[in-house]
């Protein structure tokens, strides 16, 4: 009994040895292959030091989720406002000027494939070390791993097609792999509510950060940081209302302040609509209800107002004048959609395959009555999540999707109901609130493969699993 009992800590360690091991191996060989990256010495270092840092996962389980936000979302992403630009050959040339060098480099060696290996590698040896089940058995991750392989498959036959494969960097398949390992490490470790804080605190501080540096040159007119600003500010507030160190609810309620600048830096229509969607819902669902109308609701009105005289308020007016930008990106958008059935009703099981929706955006486009030209070029992605996933993974991609974050919600809801306002139901709800502004920016922009997102569901997974305390 005793030799049994000693063998288990001797595996263990070595277990342990060789996550080590594998890390510092990982980050020698991405040092390697990244010896001619236009980024720069120190970019390759960090990522380097990230990637090594792996090896740290079997006694932090949470650190494979942290070194993806900070790589992800931490990396400035836009060329504008870091000076620096990416480079490319091929098809994604045209794409690189819109890219950092960082940013480009980060997709273009598949660094966070990396992270995503290796992390999951330690989160293998942490769930052995201390003898945890892992949820696989979940109906989340079921079924995102169904709608995973279903994109895997979808690839092949586009591929099998003779369909061409040039997928735009940060729209590469290759995310929703991404997607899985994170959502299933999420599972099984976000089912406290120190990991949880953390975790959400480090993907606050990243976003943040890439904000401040991008500068608001650099975050005008970008997608991706007010996409992801708008989920994380409800979950910052779990920080806020939650944290029991008065630093981390201070640190918190920074966070959630801060986020809200590239919110208006970017001028984004459809995060400021996810926004506006957020707020009604947070305070349904929000423990202090009267307070929430008494003062919630008039400092809001104070906001809309405000809203309305500015820059952004002038954006959304025009959207309803004929001839300006703003209203042509209207028609423009519903022609993709429109493009995006199309591309689904050709190809009903398997679509034309993901990454590859801005392939056959003028092949599927409607056609000007006057000159019967299409009114689309190729390059434009679909502006809806739901379109998008149609058109490039076909009805069965699209039935998927919309299942697993259906689902998502109701254990979302039965963890709230179940838990009361106790932490796992405060998180539920706001997990819940985040994944609303998500789907409300979604209907204007394509953020399906929004690694965050994925994230939220494994977590969804991690405090319904906690148990009910009396």
């Amino acid at each position: 009994m005793n030799v049994g009992h000693e063998s288990s800590p001797r595996a263990a360690r070595w277990l342990e040895g060789l996550l080590i091991a594998v890390s510092i191996g990982a980050a020698g060989w991405l040092a390697f292959v990244m010896r001619d990256a236009h980024a720069g010495l120190g970019w390759v270092v960090f990522w380097c030091l990230g990637v090594a840092a792996l090896g740290a996962t079997a006694r932090w389980p949470a650190m494979p989720l942290w070194v993806f936000a900070v790589f992800a979302y931490g990396v400035p992403r836009s060329a504008q406002g870091t000076g620096s630009r990416g480079q490319a050959q091929g098809a994604a040339a045209r794409f690189a000027d819109d890219y950092s060098a960082a940013f480009f480099d980060l997709m273009r060696y598949h660094v966070l494939t990396w992270v995503c290996v290796v992390g999951l590698l330690g989160v293998i040896v942490w769930l052995i070390r201390t003898h945890r089940r892992p949820p696989l058995r979940s109906w989340l991750v079921v079924l995102l791993s169904v709608f995973v392989v279903w994109i895997g498959i979808s690839c092949v036959v586009a591929v099998s097609a003779g369909r061409p494969w040039e997928p735009i960097p940060h729209r590469h398949p290759i995310a929703f792999l991404h997607a899985m390992v994170v959502c299933f490490i999420a599972a099984c470790v976000l089912t406290d509510r120190r990991r949880s804080v953390v975790t959400v605190g480090v993907f606050v501080a990243a976003v943040c950060v890439r904000a401040l540096v991008s500068g608001k040159a650099g975050v005008h007119l970008d997608a991706d940081t007010p996409a992801l600003a708008v989920m994380l500010i409800p979950l910052a507030h779990l920080g806020v209302s939650t944290a029991r160190i008065p630093l981390v609810r201070t640190a918190s309620g920074l966070g959630a302040t801060l986020l809200i600048l590239p919110l208006f830096w970017s001028l984004n229509r459809g995060a400021m609509v996810g926004f506006i969607a957020m707020l009604p819902v947070f305070g349904m669902v929000s423990k202090q209800k009267k307070r929430w109308l008494l003062v919630g609701l008039p400092v809001i009105l104070i906001g809309l107002v405000l809203l309305a005289s500015s820059e952004y308020g002038r954006r959304f007016a025009d959207t309803f004048k004929e001839g300006t930008d703003a209203n042509a990106t209207v028609q423009e958008r519903l022609d993709i959609w429109q493009a995006g059935v199309r591309m689904a009703n050709a190809h009903p099981l398997f679509g034309v395959g993901p990454g590859k929706f801005h392939k056959h955006v003028a092949e599927f486009s409607p056609t000007d009555p006057k000159t019967g030209e299409p009114t689309l070029r190729d390059g434009l992605v679909a502006h809806n999540n739901v379109v998008h996933v149609l058109g490039e993974a076909g009805y069965v991609g699209a039935l998927l999707y919309i299942t697993l974050f259906a689902a998502t919600f109701v254990v979302l809801f039965k963890t709230a109901r179940k838990h009361g306002h106790t932490w796992p139901g405060t998180a539920a709800r706001m997990i819940a609130v985040a994944l609303v502004a998500h789907f409300a920016t979604g209907m204007f922009i394509s953020r399906h493969d929004l690694v965050l997102v994925y994230v939220l569901v494994g977590w969804a997974v991690g405090v319904s699993r906690t148990p009910l305390r009396s």
